[in-house]
Parts: structure tokens; sequence; C-alpha cells
């Protein structure tokens, strides 16, 4: 009774069990229909839907707040822009075209391999009997299923079914400007002998696992243009920092074969850290450079004093300079320097002129503090110029 009276006062009312038990088995039927169908549609994913899989790796990124000491930050520190990496920045040149297009020339991904049973189609990354090895020299038709029926260990027969389409050439790396016309396409072949025609070029080569029973599937493969792969895998890529106080970053690819997926992830990071040892030995050789032309310069300066000096002694045979002499010769060297310096500062702005007319990605700019110039504004604007 004092529950009840609890339950009034707060306004609600009592639940009735046997109401809604009494509800819930008056629609029995719904509950009969709906339990099997899920069922079924949980037993058809787990036995016939592809399988997705996550690959990740991480990459250490060197900024401010990790830099080591040593002689590496010698050259660092004559440079314009920070050799330390901004996170965000770094994201965005990991799925940089530049970047997964150095990637894919590290992968086979130009054909594609796939078994199609009478439910699933498959894709079979290196687990096929065979290797087709295209002709680059020749145009291809891409996108479109080649099948391929084993005959013996010795020949196959290859056929297609095309409608009109644009054939790619891998050797330019462009699209063909002709049209191909419908193409019915069927014939026999022996493993290495080239199978050519106007719309594709290419060798099918036996794989040390030709004797894999792949049971009652087709085989097929399809040729895929690098556009079409760059576009596809700078969608799919991944890049996230691990945390806001790490300086990590995290990639990664969903792919419903694992192998394919682990290779990318492995090049992707291969062809990261190439670009930015690439970046460093430019930035690291055009500051040598620069240094080596003005040693040379100074060097050949101070000869020609010297030269000038010992002739003056020879012609004049003085030997013994009074004081007024050696300060004379003292403002004199003192003004060589200063011209040096000048000749020198005079090299650089004509470098750094042609630098920024004619450089499109200004990052291996040699500092002007290298040469002597501390002028804060031409280190602003030139900061902001790299920004923008």
């Amino acid at each position: 009774m004092a529950e009840d009276q609890e339950n009034s006062a707060e306004g609600g009312e009592k639940i009735d069990i046997g109401t809604v038990v009494g509800k819930i088995f008056g629609h029995w039927y719904l509950f009969a229909i709906a339990i099997p169908c899920f069922l079924a549609l949980g037993m058809w994913k787990v036995r016939f839907a592809d399988r997705t899989y996550d690959v990740e790796a991480q990459l250490l990124i060197r900024d401010s707040d990790n830099k080591m000491q040593g002689a590496e930050n010698l050259l660092e520190g004559m440079q314009m822009f920070s050799a330390f990496a901004n996170i965000e920045n770094e994201i965005g040149l990991i799925k940089s075209t530049s970047v997964i297009n150095r990637t894919l020339d590290m992968l086979d991904f130009e054909v594609g391999y796939f078994t199609q049973g009478k439910v699933r189609t498959i894709e079979r990354y290196h687990e096929f009997p065979f290797t087709v090895e295209l002709d680059t020299s020749h145009r291809q038709l891409t996108k479109r299923a080649f099948f391929v029926k084993l005959i013996d260990d010795q020949s196959f027969e290859i056929s297609i079914t095309s409608a009109k389409g644009k054939t790619y050439h891998y050797g330019d790396k462009d699209w063909d400007i002709k049209q191909t016309e419908p193409l019915k396409f069927k014939s026999i072949y022996r493993f290495g002998e080239k199978v050519h025609t106007d719309y594709f070029s290419f060798r099918i080569l036996k794989n040390p696992d030709f004797d894999q029973e792949f049971g009652e599937v087709q085989l097929f493969f399809k040729l895929n243009d690098r556009e079409a792969l760059v576009n596809k895998y700078k969608a799919k890529t991944q890049a996230k920092v691990l945390n806001k106080t790490a300086s990590i970053i995290v990639i990664g690819l969903s792919d419903v074969n694992r192998y394919k997926a682990l290779d990318f992830v492995n090049a992707l990071a291969d062809a990261y850290v190439e670009a930015g040892l690439k970046d460093k030995n430019q930035m690291a050789a055009n500051t040598v450079k620069f240094i080596d032309e003005q040693l040379q310069t100074i060097s050949d300066s101070l000869e020609q004093t010297e030269m000038e000096l010992e002739r003056f002694r020879t012609t004049e045979q003085v030997m013994d300079l009074d004081f007024s002499s050696i300060k004379a010769f003292e403002n004199l060297e003192k003004f060589q320097k200063d011209k040096a310096e000048l000749l020198t500062k005079e090299k650089y702005y004509r470098y750094l002129l042609n630098y920024v007319t004619q450089t499109a990605v200004l990052d291996t700019l040699v500092a002007p503090s290298l040469i002597g110039i501390s002028d804060p504004l031409l280190n602003s604007s030139l900061k902001e110029l790299h920004q923008l």
C-alpha cells in the first residue's frame, strides 16, 4: 500500500506486467516472422558477405618537441624553413597524389585477379595460377573482365566481351584518344605467348602454384589504370594523429583482401619516408653548394689581396712598414673584406630572386642568416610566402 501511494504521488501509473505480456503474446506472429528472417540474414552475412580487414601502421613524425641534438642539426639550422614537421601538413602529404603514386610504383596493382563462384567473386591477390605481364608500349583495355579457362599445363583459352570504351597507355600513364569498337574475342594460347590485338597486348605466365585447385570457379583478371588506382586509394587511405600529445600518425586501410591492404600500408610508409629523405637531401645539397660557392669567392678575394700586398712590397722595395703603413694596409684588408661580404650578399639576393620566381615549391631555400643577412622583415616575408 505504501508503494502504491508513492507511485501515485510521483504522478506515474503502475506498470501492469500481466497486461504487457498479454499484448506481446497477442502479436506472437510478428516475432515468429522476424526472428527467422534475422537469423537467416545473419547466417547469409557470415557465410557469403565479404569480410573487411583493417590494417594500420604508425609513423613517428619528428617535430620541434622531439628533435634530437647532434651533428645532423648543423645544416638544418642553416635552412630558411624548419626541418621539423607540422603534423597536419604531414597527414596531407601522406594522402597526396604524389605519395600515393610513389606507393603504387612499388606495387603490382595494375592487374587484379579474381575467381567467380556461384555466389561470390573473390579477389586472389598473389594466390593465382598465372601472372599477367603487360606490354607497357601498347594501349590496354581496362576495367573489363578477361576470362581465362585452363586447358592443360601448357595452354589456356582467353575470352572477353566489351562495349565501346577507351584504352589506357601504361608507358605514358595516360588515356588513348581513340575509342574502341564493341569487342567479342575468344582464342587459345600457350603460356608465355603474346596475346595481342589492337586493344590489348600482354603475356600470361605460369606461377609456381599453377597446380592449385580452385574448384568449379571461373578465373578472370582486370586491368586497372593508374588514375583510377590513385583516386581509389586516396579515398580509402586513412591518416590520423594517435592522440593530442603524441607526434605519431596512424595510417590505415580497410580492404576485403588483408594481404593487399598490408602491402599497401607498408609501401605507403616507405614512400612517405623516401619523400622526406628526398626533400632533406635536396635541401642539404642546395645548402652545401651555396656554402662552397661563397667559400670559393672569399678564398679568391683573400688570395688576390695577399698577392697585391706582395706585389706592393716588391715594387716599392718595402719590407718593414711603419705604423701608418700598417694601418693603411689593415684598412685595405677591411675594405676588401667588406667588399667580399657585399658581393656575397648581392649574389644571395640574385639567388633569392631567381628562386622565388622560378621555383614552385619553396622548401629548400638557404637561410639569409647563413651569409650574414639578419633582416627580420625579409625572414618574415619569406616564411609568409612559404605558407601561402
